[in-house]
C-alpha cells in the first residue's frame, strides 16, 4: 500500500513538472516575439538632438530581427517589396534623416503562436509620428498591422509585414 502511494505522487508530481515546463515554454515563445516587436519600435526612437552614432546603433541592429528577405506590404509605394536587413536599415536611415524627432508605438499587441512553435503572427496598431527637420507639420500614421515571424536559427525573425485590411460594409 505504501509503494501505491508513493507511485501515485510521483506521477502527480511528475505531471506538475510537465505542466510547469509546458507553460514556461509556452509563455517564452510569446514573451520573445513581444521582444522582438518592442526592438523593432525602439528602432524608430529618435529624439530631437540625438547623435548619428546613437542613431547607427538602434538601427544597426535590423539584422537581429529581420529574415534575410522580408515581404513589406503597406500601401505605401516605395516601401512596399521584399527587402533585406541592409535595405531596412537603409531605409530607416533616411527617415532619421528626415525626421528631427520621430517615434513608432504599437498598441493592442496579440500574438498567435503556430502549432509547429516555428512561426507567430503578431496583430497590432501601430503608430508613427514623426517632426520633420527644417519645420513643416507634424506626421502621425496610424495603421492596424500584421507581423509574420519565423523562428530561424532558434531567434525570432520577421519575415513578413503587411497592413490589416479590415471589410468594409
Amino acid at each position: 500500500m505504501i509503494w501505491i502511494k508513493r507511485i501515485f505522487w510521483l506521477v502527480l508530481l511528475l505531471a506538475a513538472a510537465g505542466a510547469v515546463i509546458f507553460w514556461l515554454l509556452r509563455d517564452n515563445d510569446k514573451a520573445a516575439v513581444v521582444k522582438v516587436m518592442r526592438n523593432i519600435c525602439g528602432m524608430t526612437d529618435k529624439q530631437r538632438g540625438e547623435s548619428g552614432t546613437l542613431g547607427l546603433i538602434k538601427i544597426g541592429s535590423a539584422d537581429k530581427w529581420f529574415a534575410d528577405r522580408c515581404e513589406i506590404d503597406v500601401n505605401y509605394g516605395s516601401l512596399d517589396g521584399t527587402m533585406s536587413p541592409q535595405e531596412i536599415t537603409a531605409l530607416l536611415a533616411r527617415a532619421r534623416g528626415a525626421f528631427e524627432e520621430m517615434r513608432g508605438t504599437m498598441s493592442d499587441l496579440e500574438i498567435t503562436l503556430h502549432d509547429d512553435r516555428q512561426q507567430a503572427t503578431a496583430y497590432f496598431s501601430g503608430e508613427f509620428y514623426g517632426l520633420p527637420k527644417g519645420g513643416g507639420a507634424s506626421v502621425r500614421e496610424v495603421r492596424d498591422l500584421e507581423c509574420r515571424l519565423q523562428k530561424i536559427d532558434g531567434k525570432w525573425k520577421v519575415i513578413a509585414v503587411r497592413v490589416r485590411r479590415v471589410l468594409e460594409r
